[in-house]
């Protein structure tokens, strides 16, 4: 069958591989709901528009990475925390526990989005010029980029990774043993990877379903650096840095809320609309998710803005922003009028009170009252 834009390979193959991992095995990397496929070889990928397709299908697939993207790392960190209420499986991930058979354990989708880059790569023809442009390989590229990006959230949840860069389209390949890798091993590959890709024009479709799709692809410079940072190579860190920043308007200024006087009555500032929104310059990357009802979306919202929350800010995180200290100064002015408690990037407290939710606030929303997260 022909299925140049199709690239939801991974519903066509029967198999069970295991990981080795700090997380249970991903025995269910190979799953599949389908029993039939076929391929043909020169199903090629040799036109701007199957390369576009091919893109597209692929970030659909990262839409699935998005949940635990999220949870897995503020979980694990210290800004948020899980409920009595929340599922087992998200409970689980903030208390470091989790058990074979937990959803966000799983690589099957990690390894879904990989094998369709290697389909993608495997099949895309880099060499077809077009006005002494090869106009395939700013696709070829992102994909990379893309690949890499999900290799590395799938090494830094599981420790250790099978490493695959043919695509999987029978069960015999499906079933064969793959080299294990561990972070620094992996760092070191996918380093290697993309370096020859450096330089290469990155993607631009213009805007897609009302936002910016040059947000839409992993940047990958900043792949590049986060991968030597890891492996302790800080001059090529700061250099891959660089080469992204350099020429790119991301860092726009002093944001964030201030008193608009020592009174503590009236708040000023732009924290949410220059960190929270896909459209602010100093965000790099984003998921991008359909306004269709009917298409895949993610639950974070429910998660964190419900009657019954599953994840909230964390009580330390809280405590510890209430305790932090900070002043007020009239600009212009060479004297501090007064110091005040609390950081504003969490929650203002006005002095003649009541709050401003910036990061957190206290909410009443249904049968709850208390502190949920605020975007």
């Amino acid at each position: 069958m022909k299925t140049k834009s199709n690239m939801n390979m991974m519903k066509a193959v029967w198999a069970v591989c295991a990981c080795m991992a700090a997380f249970p095995a991903c025995t269910d990397m190979m799953e599949t709901d389908s029993t039939t496929a076929a391929f043909e070889e020169d199903n090629r990928l040799d036109s701007p528009n199957d390369s576009l397709y091919s893109v597209m299908g692929i970030l659909s697939q990262v839409q699935r990475l998005g949940d635990r993207y999220v949870l897995l790392g503020e979980l694990r960190g210290d800004l948020m925390e899980a409920t009595a209420d929340a599922d087992v499986d998200i409970q689980e991930v903030s208390n470091f526990s989790v058990s074979e058979g937990n959803e966000f354990a799983s690589c099957r989708d990690y390894y879904n989005v990989i094998n369709n880059c290697n389909y993608a790569l495997a099949k895309m023809d880099t060499t077809i010029v077009f006005y002494e442009d090869r106009v395939m390989v700013p696709e070829y590229a992102a994909i990379k980029a893309i690949r890499a990006w999900t290799y590395w959230q799938l090494g830094l949840a599981a420790g250790r990774v099978s490493w695959i860069e043919e695509p999987i389209l029978d069960l015999e390949s499906a079933l064969r043993d793959y080299p294990q890798k561990n972070l620094d091993e992996l760092a070191a590959l996918l380093i290697e990877d993309l370096t020859p890709h450096v330089g290469v024009r990155p993607l631009n479709y213009g805007t897609v379903d009302g936002l910016d799709s040059r947000k839409m692809f992993i940047p990958l410079d900043m792949m590049l650096g986060d991968l030597y940072l890891f492996l302790g190579r800080y001059a090529e860190a700061a250099a891959a840095y660089y080469r992204y920043i350099d020429g790119q308007d991301i860092v726009l200024g002093a944001n964030g809320y201030y008193w608009m006087d020592a009174t503590r009555n009236a708040l000023m500032g732009s924290f949410p609309g220059t960190y929270a929104t896909a459209s602010s310059a100093e965000v790099l990357s984003i998921l991008a998710y359909s306004t269709r009802a009917d298409a895949y979306h993610p639950q974070l919202l429910r998660y964190a803005f419900n009657e019954k929350p599953s994840i909230v800010p964390s009580t330390t995180f809280v405590d510890r922003m209430a305790r932090m200290s900070h002043y007020y100064a009239a600009e212009g002015a060479s004297t501090i009028q007064g110091y005040f408690l609390g950081d504003l990037r969490g929650r203002a407290d006005f002095a003649a009170g009541g709050t401003y939710p910036v990061s957190y606030g206290e909410v009443g929303l249904g049968d709850f009252h208390g502190t949920l997260i605020y975007k």
